[in-house]
């Protein structure tokens, strides 16, 4: 029933449990699909309408045994004798472990050892979990061994994110490409993403020519108007830079999703944990782009002189040189459209998203299980109030909003309705709360969502950033 098998330093060997046969195969691929579309985990481990308790339950443990042996394996690094010399979640939990017969005290790797070895055994078993489904389960199958099971898994999951949550925070933010494909795109991103500090300072410093422009249109001259020229040229010049580099956030955002995103729609979360650098990279061009936006939406005066220099060029085209115009007639169409978005970086991110799935590369599934696991993980760090740094605090609501927005048009319902794949309600709360003064991405969520003004949107939810 089971098979495959690996070694991590510092474990006992972790088997990988696959189910092999007949009808419980049918039963694991119902189990993997309402696992990954719901949000609700009391209809999400409900068994369905006329299928074996017995068997759904074996399956659970199944899977959670695969998931929890991958999360362990993240943890070897810095879960030893020395961290953990005893078994705890907390100040106020301590788990120890029948050693002949008599509850032990035994250091955390050590405990855990013996418990995977335990399941294993049991999953071994052909009395305890039957590879022939014509075969019983036993008696008390449902009712003690299952439970037991469960109750000394979730030790583990108390353990990690009592003892090693922001270890494994650490470890996200030190990840490094694992294969030489994952190492090329991440040097790819990291060739980009390097630049964007230099564009938010340089953008922030912008400074429009409004003064130049007034006074060339309430005192037309020669001289006046020769004055807002030389002063919007360089401006221009500036813009024309921050679009080259949007057309490769663009470009970017592909590359990346191409990558995290391709494979079985099942292993979407593994390739999220798999793939930290490539997720890394794309949780900060989110970031990039949210303070890209934020300087945007205060910087009205961009689109002002852009509007004066096409102005100037239509009628004096005749009389200036080639070499004077900064940027094609194409580019020029091309800016202007982007920059007049109050949020461009964020509508050209969706633009190209809409466009990825569009073209059908990866499963829609995929899509949409990825960002709304990244949305899920920022509410959850932000909630239960993981990361003190406030400059981290405000990276993760950055990110999060980005990509609640993001999967708002990618998904076909969108975010805001009763069955999202996304706690909304949770994550608008939090935004509404964390700061008063961070009114820049409430409107955000409100003018860059496809779906927030809907009539099908609940007014509660309208309320809460209203």
């Amino acid at each position: 029933m089971f098979s495959f098998e690996k070694d991590l330093p510092g474990m006992s060997t972790i088997k990988k449990r696959k189910i092999k046969h007949g009808t419980r195969k049918l039963l694991y691929k119902t189990w993997k699909r309402v696992n990954t579309d719901q949000v609700d985990l009391r209809r999400a481990v409900k068994c369905p309408q006329d299928e074996d308790i017995k068997d759904w339950l074996a399956i659970g443990v199944v899977d959670f045994y695969n998931k929890l042996n991958m999360l362990r394996g993240s943890i070897v690094s810095f879960c030893t004798k020395e961290s953990c010399p005893s078994m705890t979640a907390g100040a106020k939990f301590e788990y120890y472990w029948p050693v002949n017969g008599k509850p032990t005290r035994l250091s955390a790797p050590d405990y855990l050892n013996e418990l995977f070895v335990w399941i294993e055994n049991q999953l071994d078993n052909p009395d305890v979990f039957p590879p022939d489904e014509n075969t019983s389960f036993p008696r008390h199958f449902a009712s003690k061994i299952v439970p037991n099971i469960f109750r000394r898994l979730a030790r583990v999951f108390a353990h990690i994110y009592h003892c090693h949550f922001n270890e494994m925070v650490e470890q996200l933010n030190d990840s490094e490409p694992q294969t030489e494909k994952e190492l090329e795109i991440y040097n790819q991103a990291s060739e980009i993403l390097n630049q964007s500090s230099t564009v938010l300072e340089d953008f922030q410093n912008y400074k429009g020519c409004g003064q130049q422009i007034r006074k060339a249109i309430s005192e037309p001259s020669e001289k006046n108007e020769l004055l807002a020229w030389e002063a919007v040229l360089p401006l221009v010049e500036q813009q024309s830079y921050y679009f080259t580099f949007y057309m490769q956030i663009r470009g970017l955002v592909e590359t990346l999703l191409r990558e995290i995103c391709s494979g079985d729609t099942k292993e979407t979360s593994n390739r999220l944990v798999s793939l930290q650098a490539l997720v890394k990279h794309f949780v900060h061009l989110l970031d990039f782009v949210i303070r890209f936006d934020y300087i945007k939406m205060e910087k009205p005066e961009m689109q002002n002189d852009f509007s004066y220099y096409r102005r100037y060029v239509n009628r004096k085209r005749s009389e200036l040189d080639i070499n004077d115009l900064v940027v094609s007639d194409q580019d020029c169409d091309s800016m202007s459209l982007t920059f007049a978005y109050p949020a461009p970086m964020l509508k050209g991110v969706i633009d190209t998203m809409k466009a990825f799935k569009g073209k059908r590369v990866v499963p829609e599934e995929n899509l949409t299980q990825g960002l709304s696991s990244m949305v899920n993980v920022f509410y959850y760090l932000l909630e239960n109030k993981k990361i003190e740094n406030k400059d981290t605090k405000m990276f993760c609501l950055r990110a999060m909003v980005a990509t609640l927005v993001i999967f708002d048009h990618v998904d076909e319902k969108g975010a805001f309705h009763n069955k999202s794949l996304i706690n909304v309600k949770g994550c608008l709360t939090l935004l509404a709360n964390f700061d008063p003064k961070q009114q820049s991405l409430i409107n955000i969520v409100k003018f860059s969502s496809a779906h927030w003004r809907d009539e099908k949107t609940k007014q509660s939810l309208k309320a809460i950033l209203n």
